[in-house]
């Protein structure tokens, strides 16, 4: 019978618990778990890989509202950024331009497809780089109904095609 000595003991918790704290430390284990990857309410959504050292990305998506009433859309959260803001690209002056907008109405019975050029949600101050094939939380919140839980997938590029240009008309 081997008898293990107090010392041993003590270095056997010793590494053991080393081992924990590394694997805490050295591994994000944190995996997105909202509610829904896709709904019927928001569909096609993607956002933008980032380079290091860039806080900021859009996020596009197509959201139809099959309700008997107006939804107005005024912001998001997300764990991965500081601030989500809704923006558009507006001509000034003979310029394009991207600006924030306070608030979007979604008509009833309709769709808005949120694309470059045009309606989009914007990520800022990011707490890490964005890399192709990932996935990150978004709930976009809204005046008038409940919040919508998303997962965003990450990627290099978006096409027309990526974002399904089909919009639904009711």
């Amino acid at each position: 019978m081997v008898t293990i000595m107090p010392i041993n003991k003590i270095m056997l918790i010793a590494l053991v618990g080393l081992a924990m704290l590394f694997t805490l430390f050295f591994f994000d284990n944190s995996k997105p778990t909202p509610t829904v990857e896709h709904t019927e309410t928001v569909r096609h959504v993607l956002g933008k890989a980032t380079s290091p050292g860039v806080l900021t990305t859009a996020v596009y998506f197509e959201i139809v509202n099959t309700d008997e009433i107006d939804w107005v859309l005024i912001g998001g959260n997300t764990d991965i950024a500081e601030n989500v803001e809704i923006h558009e690209h507006a001509l000034i002056d003979g310029l394009t331009q991207m600006r924030k907008i306070d608030s979007i109405t979604i008509k009833k019975q309709s769709s808005l497809l949120f694309e470059p050029g045009g309606y989009h949600i914007m990520l800022i101050g990011l707490k890490k780089q964005l890399r192709s094939d990932e996935k990150i939380n978004l709930s976009l919140q809204f005046q008038n109904r409940e919040q919508e839980d998303l997962i965003v997938d990450i990627v290099d590029k978006i096409s027309e095609k990526d974002l399904n240009h089909e919009l639904h008309h009711y």
